[in-house]
């Protein structure tokens, strides 16, 4: 019978977390590659801590447990390279993934069959049970190896484009770079029988990885980030370029906005547009008709084109165009 303990407990609370939060990831209407590579990941972890605490009720059933938890490498073994394809999403050069990123599974892949088929080859462990621990085989070391190259590479270029988007103190950046690296300390522990470190350990550790996406997601906009390469571009482009939601969040806006604007309606990412079009003072019909006309053009997917007037200490004309990016 599974033994009530604080590990135990946290693993039932971020499973409901994560539960809510793939609730809410899957709900977003358009997604994009980032909102997948989360469902993935949130996904994975959830099949991860169900399979760790399934196995806690069957230490007395050494084949029962052995079976069960051969289910943690699912999330085990897919976790690294999630963090990866994330990492790679932000970078400046990433034109989307195509079929050589499958080349990435290869080694998740085998791990997941390695794993399960132990008991015909004992290439993964030589031995392992729930009281006497296990002795690893040989191709334990190439899993572990890869696991942690590639989450250490993701969350280095994680870590590296969102300090460089948002600065080194923003929360965002800290909480990118806090929630990536406690895990992998932890699982290092764990790997090497660091005492005080047991099977719970690294999912426990990726309870507050979960909670500090969770927190940027809700509070902070992680998944309204707009990467590098899009940043780039936008900045490039002389006319005034603000991104918005279906939510009507902004979700980024170029440099020529930022010189334009920025002093006489502060503004920052995850504001609300009409908080944008209230600090510009634009009377309520205004406001109403640049609302409505975005709505419209993700709703019906077309351009949308209307003149505009800004008032701050003279008169300002703009033509305004409402394009969908998709």
């Amino acid at each position: 019978m599974i033994a009530g303990s604080l590990p135990i407990y946290l693993l039932f609370i971020t499973s409901i977390i994560l539960v809510v939060m793939l609730g809410y990831v899957v709900s977003f209407r358009e997604k994009n590659t980032l909102h997948f590579l989360f469902i993935a990941s949130i996904a994975a972890l959830l099949v991860w801590h169900i399979s760790v605490i399934i196995a806690g009720f069957f230490h007395d059933d050494p084949v029962r447990y052995v079976f069960v938890d051969n289910f943690t490498y699912i999330g085990i073994a897919i976790i690294p390279i999630c963090l990866l394809f994330v990492g790679m999403a932000y970078n400046k050069d990433f034109k989307g993934f195509d079929k050589r990123f499958f080349l990435f599974l290869i080694v998740p892949i085998t791990t997941i069959v390695m794993v399960f088929t132990n008991q015909y080859h004992h290439l993964f462990y030589l031995s392992y049970s729930a009281e006497g621990g296990y002795v690893v085989g040989p191709y334990f070391y190439i899993h572990t190896f890869y696991s942690y190259v590639c989450m250490l590479v993701g969350m280095l270029m994680l870590s590296y484009y969102a300090v460089k988007t948002s600065g080194i103190l923003s929360i965002q950046a800290i909480l990118t770079v806090v929630g990536s690296l406690i895990p992998a300390v932890v699982n290092v522990c764990y790997t090497l029988n660091v005492p005080g470190f047991t099977i719970y350990s690294t999912p426990v550790a990726f309870t507050i990885t979960v909670l500090s996406y969770l927190i940027s997601i809700f509070r902070f906009g992680l998944l309204k980030v707009v990467p590098i390469a899009m940043q780039t571009v936008i900045n490039q482009i002389s006319d005034c370029f603000v991104v918005v939601d279906e939510q009507l969040y902004i979700l980024d806006f170029n440099r020529a906005f930022k010189e334009r604007f920025i002093n006489c309606a502060p503004t920052k990412q995850s504001d609300k547009l009409d908080q944008l079009l209230d600090a510009l003072a634009l009377p309520f019909d205004q406001q109403e008709s640049i609302c409505t006309n975005v709505l419209e053009t993700i709703r019906l997917k077309q351009t949308h084109k209307e003149e505009l007037c800004i008032v701050f200490e003279e008169e300002f004309y703009y033509s305004v165009e409402y394009t969908l990016v998709s």
